[in-house]
């Protein structure tokens, strides 16, 4: 008795399956006999007549790319810079600014520094995953800048009008200009001296000030929110 392996067996068994009698015929690939659906081998050629499709990997790819779309739409608002909350925490670093300058009085340059690096500070409060860099730390540093001079110049502008037509405040003033004069030399110094002392040149004395001090409010504060957001990226890094 021969023994048949179990491919020999399995080729017998499908052979030997009963065909459909409704079934629609089809062309067999390699010989072109006529080959009813459902048989798996060609009874001219042999032929097998059943494919697998082989599986697309379109699929996989686009969920994949759909998925790291999602991920960077999920990482890119803590990325972003929050401008609502960045003015805020620079109004609120500019006040304690101003507060610093009204207290220290000798030390302007300390409060202006600490006003920019408060800036920063109260915005990642807000946004702690927020990576600032030192570019945006000055951003925010100048912007509390430019608040601590609105600040200070509205009580400043009161002060100009008030004291413009004379008082005690203005002659303190005069008197240091011409304190200041009074050791320079140059003959053009006592010309200037003798403008400021009229109405017009006393106010245009006043908003140079307030020019000048805008322009140190925004180089220092700038310099401290650049020095806070430089530190905290370097110590989010570590």
């Amino acid at each position: 008795m021969s023994r048949r392996t179990p491919a020999a067996r399995f080729l017998a068994s499908v052979r030997s399956a009963p065909v459909p009698s409704s079934s629609v015929e089809h062309s067999c690939y390699q010989c072109g006999a006529g080959v009813e659906d459902g048989i798996p081998f060609c009874r001219q050629c042999n032929a097998p007549q059943i494919r697998v499709a082989a599986a697309e990997v379109v699929g996989p790819v686009e969920v994949g790319r759909e998925s790291l779309s999602r991920h960077h739409s999920v990482a890119l608002p803590f990325a972003s810079f929050d401008w609502p909350h960045a003015l805020r925490a620079a109004a609120l670093a500019g006040l304690f600014g101003v507060i610093l300058i009204v207290i220290l009085r000798q030390a302007f340059a300390l409060a202006m520094i600490t006003s920019g690096v408060l800036s920063v500070y109260f915005y990642r409060r807000k946004n702690p995953f927020s990576n600032l860099s030192a570019w945006l730390g000055a951003l925010l540093g100048a912007l509390s800048g430019v608040f601590g001079t609105v600040l200070l110049a509205v009580p400043s502008t009161f002060m100009l009008f008030s004291i413009r037509s004379g008082g005690e405040a203005r002659a303190a003033i005069m008197a240091a200009v011409q304190d200041q004069v009074a050791h320079n030399p140059d003959p053009h110094a006592r010309e200037l001296l003798e403008y400021l002392k009229t109405p017009q040149g006393f106010t245009f004395m006043m908003i140079v000030f307030l020019f000048v001090m805008l322009i140190f409010f925004l180089l220092l504060s700038s310099l401290g929110g650049a020095l806070a957001a430089a530190v905290l990226r370097r110590r989010q890094r570590s």
